[in-house]
C-alpha cells in the first residue's frame, strides 16, 4: 500500500490512479499533481468509494474525467480526434486504425469512417 506525507504532516494512502485519501474516519480526498504535491479536493466520511466519488463529482468533474483520474497509468489511452486523454474503456481501441474515444465516435462515424 502506497502511502505519503503532505506538508502538514498528514498522511495519505493511494486510492485509484491520482487520487489519495488521508487517514481517519473523517479524511480528506486529495488529488497528487504533477509536481508530486497533493491538492486537498474535499472532505467527508464514511464509505470511500461514495466519498470519493462525490467529492471529485463536487468539483464539477465529468464521469469520463473522474474515470481519468482514477485510473492507472497503463489503463489510459488518448483518443486521436479530440486529444484528450480517458479511461482505456471509454477509447474503441479496436473498430478503427485510430483510437476513438466514446464522445467523438458518433462523429467520426458520421464523417465516413468504416469499421
Amino acid at each position: 500500500m502506497k502511502t505519503m506525507v503532505d506538508k502538514y504532516g498528514a498522511t495519505y494512502t493511494k486510492y485509484a490512479g491520482q487520487i489519495w485519501v488521508s487517514a481517519g474516519v473523517g479524511f480528506n480526498v486529495a488529488l497528487l499533481k504533477e509536481t508530486g504535491e497533493l491538492k486537498v479536493l474535499g472532505f467527508g466520511n464514511g464509505e470511500a468509494e461514495k466519498v470519493v466519488i462525490q467529492v471529485l463529482k463536487t468539483n464539477g468533474w465529468s464521469d469520463h474525467y473522474i474515470a481519468y483520474l482514477l485510473s492507472e497509468k497503463d489503463e489510459v489511452a488518448t483518443c486521436a480526434v479530440c486529444g484528450q486523454t480517458y479511461h482505456e474503456n471509454q477509447v474503441n481501441l479496436v473498430d478503427y486504425e485510430e483510437d476513438v474515444c466514446m464522445l467523438c465516435e458518433p462523429k467520426y462515424k458520421e464523417n465516413g469512417v468504416d469499421n
